[in-house]
């Protein structure tokens, strides 16, 4: 391969590789051209995002590293080391790095966004807030910030404003799962429980791998009593997500009411066989009598 004519025709062999997951062959090719030019930032970016997705986290921070030594201001190589230690739930690193990508980039639209995620879950409102703001304003046109904002809004009870982010997430995809799952949530909470089934149908069919939209169908069943309804629901959700706890435990729930209760105390179960976590609640949960808690372990 010449090292100024060819350097980049790597790309097309490395991502085949990649897609026909032959990951080894691709660390090879990878390893080749980086020994021919390890100052290319185009390179070490692809390298630090495939090592990152598929092979050794440590060396995609490594990498990242090497881009900020070469270029002090890659706000790519900090997002994509506060992306990692996110992943890793250091907290502490990963604001560090969110926001050394926004100093350098103000308009750095997912540093903000998932900076923000962060600050949700640590329930510091304003900050979330005044971050997903600055994600819209950075960039208006992506439904991924309405959404999040929507979901800000409905989880403190500003509902009229959460219907108002969703509606403009749907007019820029009216087909988004997390649009019309949020719409759900939103005409469950007004009392329209007939539309909100209807659009947790939509979101299941947008992304059969997102359980929350079948879980939360599956609950609004179960409030009217159709219990075999909830549990072809359930089924059909571990059928696309089959490391999901939550759905087990609650198809377990919908077995209970069916009166199945071998198979409720299997799926309750393998419930705890996943997030042993749930050990707990089920050995208390009176929606479970009946179930073998000797079976539980």
């Amino acid at each position: 391969m010449s090292k100024d004519k060819d350097i980049y025709n790597y790309k097309i062999l490395v991502h085949q590789f990649i897609k026909d997951g032959q990951y080894l062959k691709a660390i090879a090719l990878y390893d080749r051209v980086y020994k021919m030019t390890p100052d290319n930032l185009e390179l070490l970016y692809d390298m630090a995002m495939f090592y990152h997705e598929f092979s050794d986290i440590n060396k995609a921070l490594d990498l990242y590293n090497e881009i900020i030594d070469l270029s002090e201001n890659e706000s790519g190589a900090y997002y994509g080391k506060a992306i990692i230690y996110d992943d890793l739930e250091n907290t502490e690193k990963a604001v560090l790095n969110y926001k050394k990508a926004i100093e350098i980039d103000p308009d750095y639209y997912l540093a903000h966004l998932y900076l923000a995620d962060i600050y949700d879950e640590q329930k510091k409102d304003e900050l979330t807030e005044a971050h997903i703001l600055r994600a819209i304003e950075a960039n208006n046109e992506d439904v991924l910030a309405y959404n999040h904002y929507g979901s800000f809004l409905e989880s403190r009870n500003r509902d009229k404003e959460a219907l108002l982010q969703t509606e403009k997430a749907l007019k820029i995809d009216s087909e988004h799962y997390l649009s019309l799952f949020n719409k759900a949530v939103l005409l469950n909470k007004s009392g329209s429980d007939e539309a909100a089934m209807t659009y947790y149908e939509k979101s299941i069919l947008s992304k059969a791998d997102y359980a929350y939209g079948y879980l939360n169908l599956a609950v609004l069943l179960k409030g009217k009593k159709q219990f075999e309804k909830a549990y072809q629901v359930l089924t059909n959700a571990i059928l696309h997500n089959p490391e999901v706890s939550v759905l087990y435990y609650n198809r377990g729930i919908m077995l209970v009411q069916l009166e199945r209760l071998d198979q409720a105390t299997k799926d309750v179960a393998k419930s705890i066989q996943l997030s042993p976590s749930l050990k707990k609640y089920a050995i208390v949960d009176i929606e479970l009598m009946g179930i073998d808690l000797t079976k539980l372990e």
